[in-house]
């Protein structure tokens, strides 16, 4: 098997992608210092509803070290949520945080539990067999979505769908507008709802 740090493999030899990202968590200083959302801010903000942008509660998926959850909490966002699939040891003071592998369907939300749901460089990691199941799930339980995704591989095995703007644009559907797309080669996409 190929030596690749924070790697995890099944007896089979295929990626146990749990462990993995466990793994890189806890190895990976960008998993600790980084957060895309607040990297893309000032394209999404506005699509915090209410007056003033406060209201209660925002739930962001894929949320590692909770950064972003912090940030909202500290500008006076009330009950954000973080759910990740790596329970690591980060500072999760000012929000809400749920361990949880969300290819596990359904979430542990009801109906529209949150007036915004984010995921930030989320989606790309998902096997494509998972991928709608998630995002009909991360509709679900949320009234708008704002998404990030990358459009090249960064990580070997880990980016499981690397796709172009246009890609991610048919396969969101046409209520997904583009918000932002960063030099860093990704696309923030917002929803709104119905």
């Amino acid at each position: 098997m190929p030596d690749r740090p924070g790697v995890q493999f099944l007896p089979d030899g295929s990626i146990d992608y749990v462990k993995t990202y466990k793994a890189v968590h806890a190895i990976n200083v960008g998993c600790t210092n980084n957060n895309w959302g607040i990297y893309y801010w000032s394209s999404w903000k506005h699509y915090l509803p209410g007056e003033d942008h406060y209201y209660e509660p925002i739930l962001e998926v894929g949320c590692g070290n909770g950064r972003l959850c912090q940030k909202l909490a500290r500008r006076g966002h009330k009950n954000p949520c973080g759910i990740d699939v790596v329970a690591a040891d980060y500072d999760r003071d000012g929000y809400e945080f749920i361990t949880y592998d969300i290819t596990k369907i359904p979430w542990p939300s009801p109906d529209n539990a949150y007036p915004l749901a984010l995921a930030f460089d989320v989606f790309e990691h998902l096997p494509l067999c998972d991928l709608r199941p998630v995002v009909n799930e991360f509709l679900r339980v949320s009234e708008r979505q704002v998404i990030s995704v990358p459009h090249f591989q960064s990580e070997p095995d880990l980016h499981r769908v690397v796709e172009s703007k246009e890609w991610w644009q048919k396969y969101l559907g046409c209520e997904w507008e583009v918000l932002c797309n960063s030099r860093r080669n990704a696309t923030v996409f917002g929803r709104k709802g119905s």
